[in-house]
């Protein structure tokens, strides 16, 4: 079972994720916001058998429900969906300049 994350984590994950474009081919997956990547991302790995997604508004309900229609990632997509996360995440860390001069992103 997975369940949504603690709020303060919950928060860093919704600001990191409002920094970033989706990728183009999340539209393979039927992706059309970001809480819809995580959410396929959680509920198509073989070990969730139940995902607990937190709603405060109507509109998170709608987008939350859209996870679940439509096609899921397969292991390779959820691969890929990590890598570009990983990756995105080291441009950010970059451009805001919180990336260490030498380190890797």
């Amino acid at each position: 079972m997975g369940s949504q994350p603690a709020l303060r984590t919950r928060h860093a994950l919704a600001r990191q994720a409002a920094e970033r474009k989706l990728p183009p081919w999340a539209a393979d997956i039927d992706v059309a916001s970001w809480a819809q990547y995580f959410l396929k991302y959680v509920i198509s790995h073989p070990a969730v058998t139940c995902a607990i997604a937190g709603s405060t508004r109507l509109s998170h309900l709608v987008d939350n429900q859209a996870a679940g229609r439509g096609r899921l990632p397969d292991a390779a997509m959820r691969r890929r969906m990590e890598e570009y996360w990983d990756a995105s995440a080291g441009e950010s860390r970059l451009l805001d300049g919180t990336a260490a001069a030498g380190s890797r992103c």
